[in-house]
């Protein structure tokens, strides 16, 4: 694959959801290696980005909600920090030290997740090749039914009509969508 010399954002989107039966079926393989499924899940996604991609050594973003301060929590609108989480597949490691090491380094990442993902950019990427995003080019994000609340129904595209509050929301679908990464 040729990258262009100034990116596009042209890009799409697929929806889908992981059926409960598969869902029970992560978290019990979860529980066994001793990660949550969201780990078990990010190490799937970067196996599959290290053999589409050819590299063992990569990095991939992951957005966090950057409401870490109770200051923000009055604050209404998108507050998300962009994390990046380091990705080494080794192809003589055990599964079980992928594992261990994911969870770490998002762990770290997590730690640090106050930092600004514009500033990790300046300090790193200071020679910006335009043809492509710095640091990462993919996207990892989780999104748990449980953690969403009463806001997973603005995501249920299936239905036509919403209530939130006194509000009637009726969802919109975009289909040429704006691609910030080579794959989210």
């Amino acid at each position: 694959f040729q990258t262009p010399q100034i990116q596009s954002f042209k890009g799409r989107t697929i929806h889908f959801n992981i059926e409960n039966e598969i869902y029970n079926d992560i978290k019990e393989l979860s529980q066994k290696i001793t990660v949550t499924p969201n780990i078990l899940l990010f190490t799937v996604f970067e196996l599959v980005i290290s053999e589409i991609s050819g590299q063992e050594s990569f990095c991939i973003g992951v957005p966090v909600g950057a409401r870490t301060e109770s200051i923000y929590n009055k604050i209404f609108g998108y507050l998300v920090n962009i994390l990046p989480i380091p990705c080494n597949v080794v192809t003589n490691t055990s599964y079980k030290k992928l594992f261990e090491d994911n969870a770490k380094n998002v762990l770290n990442a997590l730690d640090n997740q106050d930092i600004p993902f514009q500033i990790i950019v300046d300090e790193i990427a200071k020679n910006r090749n335009l043809s492509g995003t710095p640091i990462f080019q993919v996207l990892y994000n989780y999104m748990n039914k449980k953690a969403l609340g009463p806001l997973i129904n603005f995501l249920d595209f299936n239905k036509t009509k919403r209530q939130w509050g006194t509000l009637d929301i009726t969802p919109i679908k975009l289909h040429d969508q704006e691609g910030q990464f080579n794959l989210t």
